[in-house]
């Protein structure tokens, strides 16, 4: 390739940087990811059900499912009287009084009927 071939080229990729990283999509884009961050951080449990509800992130259900157990979360099966459509944070039942809910340190991840 001769120089004139690499300096014809370079000009073509070079007019083209001005369309691959827009800086409005690039700062709209931070904005997104740092919100979701702070969602992910703060409120996992919301946050996961939103992602598999969405339709799923970069990866499947059962890696979000898996990532819902490492952090503690229960997942509980869907539940015709307890659950809806979605997956939904749910409180484990208090085994002393099954109908009242418990304290928030148990949290569990319920399935929905979809």
């Amino acid at each position: 390739m001769g120089s004139e071939a690499v300096a014809a080229l370079w000009d073509m990729m070079e007019s083209f940087a001005g369309y691959s990283f827009c800086k409005a999509h690039s700062a709209s884009y931070a904005l997104v990811s740092y919100r979701l961050a702070w969602m992910k951080a703060w409120y996992p449990g919301y946050f996961i059900c939103s992602v598999i509800n969405n339709g799923g992130g970069f990866y499947g259900t059962q890696t979000y499912v898996d990532e819902a157990a490492r952090l503690g979360y229960k997942l509980l099966p869907p539940c015709v009287n307890q659950g809806g459509a979605d997956y939904a944070v749910a409180a484990l039942p208090s085994p002393a009084a099954p109908e009242k809910q418990p304290a928030p340190d148990k949290p569990a991840i319920r399935a929905g009927l979809r």
